[in-house]
């Protein structure tokens, strides 16, 4: 990215867009194509990219949409799932699970979960979001962000 407030907005959300993303597709390399491809797309459309209000909104809506791009991506997800090493998908947090065993079977559950569930609990736990919030940046009902 050539541009300074590009630039800056990509330095300043890279990290969290990349676990945004590896929360979703529980793949890194898949994460970082979708954080790369989002970043490519801003310096696609970086005339009007500078006219963009809040670019880390609209880096993450990217990052989303490349998370979900290829159809049929979501089988595909569930298949890499069951073939992966085990790479963790959880961050590390302070008050986070501290012991191996429950930490180990914590990533087993959260694994086994769909992909966009995996996304409403990043964005809940990990970014303290709204079920509202979330539910506006997803495209479903309240109701549906907030139901297990």
């Amino acid at each position: 990215m050539s541009d300074e407030p590009l630039q800056v907005a990509y330095d300043a959300h890279a990290e969290s867009l990349y676990r945004y993303a590896l929360m979703i597709v529980a793949d890194p390399e898949a994460a970082e194509d979708a954080v790369h491809q989002a970043s490519a797309k801003l310096v696609e459309r970086e005339s009007a990219a500078t006219r963009i209000d809040c670019l880390a909104v609209y880096l993450r809506t990217t990052v989303r949409n490349e998370c979900y791009r290829v159809p049929g991506r979501r089988r595909v997800f569930a298949g890499l799932l069951k073939r992966l090493p085990a790479c963790p998908i959880l961050e590390q947090t302070d008050h986070g699970v501290s012991r191996g065993g429950e930490r180990k079977r914590l990533e087993r559950a959260i694994r086994r979960l769909p992909a966009e569930q995996r996304e409403v609990l990043h964005l809940k736990v990990y970014e303290g979001q709204t079920f509202g919030a979330i539910a506006a940046l997803t495209g479903v009902s309240l109701n549906t962000a907030a139901s297990p």
